[in-house]
């Protein structure tokens, strides 16, 4: 941005201009506060946005706003924890909102583990000897067996005996 600074009508005008006016010049002339027939705003506005100083605030509000309005990891999780916990429900098309359907409450739960680098093990059927050596963290360690254990599986339950899990 030049070092030219805006009038505070100026400022309305770019904040307008990338908000409500969506794009339509003489729609956020308006709203800044100028004033004038249809024609006057939209010469106002032609005129502002070939002003170097306006065209670039609003080049920078449009890089801010964008940016302002993608999600970091936190809050996707918080989201999440909140459809899965049942404390975030669904909307309706009526208005308000209703408690998260089961499937919604799986579905936030199962994106939660994957943001966290847990994955249930698919079933995998052997029809003979095989040994794998699997790497896994203490954090996926953990979680898979406590996976493990809720499963009402006695083969499962036996083999994490027999490891001492």
């Amino acid at each position: 941005m030049t070092d030219r600074p805006l009038t505070p009508k100026q400022q309305a005008f770019v904040r307008e201009y990338v908000g409500r006016a969506n794009g339509n010049g003489a729609e956020a002339a308006r709203l800044a506060g100028y004033t004038g027939n249809a024609e006057t705003l939209a010469a106002i506005a032609s005129e502002n946005l070939r002003k170097p100083h306006i065209a670039s605030a609003i080049a920078e509000h449009r890089e801010k706003t964008i940016a302002d309005g993608i999600l970091t990891a936190q809050e996707c999780a918080v989201l999440l924890s909140g459809m899965a916990t049942g404390m975030i429900g669904e909307a309706q098309p009526e208005g308000g909102e209703a408690p998260a359907k089961h499937a919604t409450r799986i579905a936030a739960i199962n994106s939660l583990a994957k943001m966290r680098g847990y994955e249930a093990p698919t079933k995998t059927e052997v029809t003979g000897a095989l040994a794998v050596e699997v790497s896994l963290s203490p954090e996926q360690e953990s979680a898979l067996a406590s996976w493990l254990l809720i499963r009402d599986d006695p083969r499962v339950r036996s083999i994490l005996e027999e490891y001492g899990a």
